[in-house]
């Protein structure tokens, strides 16, 4: 049987359209977004400006050798690192889930906008490492996932993030303070409490190492050890700045250490019916509480047990 040269082209013809098919289908797929948004050294990172949500003041947070710094425009105070290094970590490497939408008309809804969002801006010295921000929430109860919405600076694309990167710049400027009533107390180092101002009660440790109260009463080790122990982890919530006080001290906690190296304070203040201002002298910071905060779990309970 003899092709003519119309049967031959047809076929190939044929043979070319499969090539070319071929090749297109087993193509590799080419992502239609970023493979990565933000990739930092955070080694190299020595300065933070953060935008929080809601037009709070800027916070500008300031690296000095392995300290920080806080400030909000008017105030500068100790930043507490570990919080931090809790921002900066997720920047190593954020990766998108989706691409969600390409719209700046969009920003708002996914909190990405200046107005609702969260903006991060990333420093070495004057260097800009990376800025974006950091907008709305969502968490499935049905399966038990979080998402975050994020766009970078300067651009119009809104991503999804896993997991919960939203919480994590959920911060305010008393968020950076160390809000540690005590630093470096150490626990095993006490050898003595005591009440004085509204009353005169204490105890403190014989020779044998025994608990015992101003009346040589033996007291239960194990409630003082528990009392100990909420003093070192004790923090307060609210601080206020620019306290003075106004002849309205009612009583004070002393504490008493090994060699009398480490002995502190915790001056009390009564403002109001039910509200107290509270102050350690290792850190100089006045917390307001109520009668159902470190004012019952420092004062209270030191009492109940003398």
């Amino acid at each position: 049987m003899k092709f003519n040269n119309k049967i031959l082209g047809i076929i190939f013809i044929g043979l070319l359209a499969l090539y070319f098919i071929k090749k297109v289908v087993s193509k590799p797929e080419v992502r239609s977004f970023k493979e990565v948004l933000v990739s930092v050294d955070t080694a190299s990172v020595n300065k933070l400006i953060y935008y929080p949500k809601g037009g709070s003041p800027v916070i500008t947070l300031q690296r000095n050798g392995s300290n920080w710094t806080a400030n909000n425009g008017t105030k500068t105070v100790d930043a507490v690192s570990g919080i931090i290094q809790s921002m900066l970590a997720p920047t190593t490497e954020i990766k998108p889930l989706q691409l969600i939408s390409k719209s700046k008309e969009k920003w708002a809804d996914y909190e990405v906008d200046d107005a609702s969002g969260k903006k991060v801006e990333l420093y070495n010295g004057d260097k800009l490492l990376s800025s974006f921000y950091v907008g709305r929430f969502n968490f499935n109860q049905n399966t038990k996932t979080a998402k975050t919405y994020m766009r970078l600076s300067g651009e119009d694309d809104i991503y999804i993030i896993d997991g919960f990167l939203s919480m994590t710049y959920e911060k305010q400027f008393d968020d950076f303070r160390n809000k540690n009533l005590f630093n470096g107390l150490n626990s095993e180092n006490i050898t003595g409490l005591k009440i004085s101002g509204d009353v005169n009660i204490g105890l403190g440790k014989d020779i044998s190492g025994q608990w015992i109260d101003d009346e040589g009463l033996t007291k239960d080790s194990l409630s003082v050890a528990r009392y100990i122990q909420s003093l070192s982890n004790a923090r307060g919530s609210e601080i206020i700045d620019d306290y003075s006080p106004h002849n309205n001290l009612i009583s004070q906690i002393n504490i008493s250490t090994k060699d009398n190296i480490n002995n502190q304070n915790i001056d009390i203040y009564k403002e109001g019916d039910n509200s107290f201002i509270m102050k350690s002298s290792s850190n100089d910071v006045f917390f307001k509480t109520d009668s159902s905060g470190i004012f019952k779990s420092l004062y209270l309970d030191l009492k109940e047990l003398l």
